[in-house]
């Protein structure tokens, strides 16, 4: 399922399904022309159960400027996607109340502006019980490298660094979410 901007609607809702077997299974990205910028704002995925993708959701942006903008992703079944449950280049959405399991990567996200999601109540299979679950994210940094040396030639390269968010309220049991599909895990892996 793909939500971009070119479409009518603002506000969406992806809701009640089982998707699977996808390279993405719900992605929302933001489109940007030489002119102006159109935000995938106030969309919301709640209740899906999202399985056996590469990319379980995918908050996207074709630009680093600020991405999949005001989203709310919430009391989803997030499991046994191959690379992440989630991964944002976004600002502003809100990602509260899913089941993440046995994802390759539970989550990711890129860019500092990424920063300013909020990540609160989730469940997440590899919280350790003790603090607050990190989810890890990378900014590229720009950093220029002596090519050579006799002609005072320089290039610039990309040197991805390490930043991080917290869920602050992680859960310890998995939710119980409710769609109005029936599903069995074992059918679907």
């Amino acid at each position: 399922i793909v939500l971009n901007p070119q479409d009518d609607a603002e506000e969406e809702i992806i809701e009640n399904n089982i998707i699977s077997d996808n390279f993405v299974g719900i992605k929302i990205i933001d489109y940007v022309t030489y002119y102006h910028y159109i935000y995938k704002q106030y969309s919301r995925i709640t209740r899906n159960v999202i399985i056996n993708n590469s990319y379980g959701i995918w908050l996207d942006s074709n630009h680093y400027f600020a991405g999949s903008y005001r989203n709310i992703v919430e009391s989803n079944e997030i499991r046994d996607n191959r690379i992440t449950g989630i991964s944002i280049i976004g600002i502003c959405n809100i990602v509260k109340k899913n089941n993440f399991i046995n994802n390759t990567k539970n989550a990711f996200f890129y860019h500092f502006i990424s920063l300013l999601n909020r990540w609160d109540s989730n469940y997440w299979d590899d919280w350790t019980g003790s603090e607050s679950y990190q989810i890890k994210g990378v900014k590229n940094i720009l950093v220029p490298i002596l090519v050579d040396w006799k002609e005072k030639e320089w290039d610039l390269i990309f040197l991805p660094i390490g930043i991080y968010k917290y869920d602050y309220n992680p859960v310890e049991e998995p939710y119980d979410i409710i769609t109005t599909k029936e599903y069995d895990i074992g059918n679907l892996n």
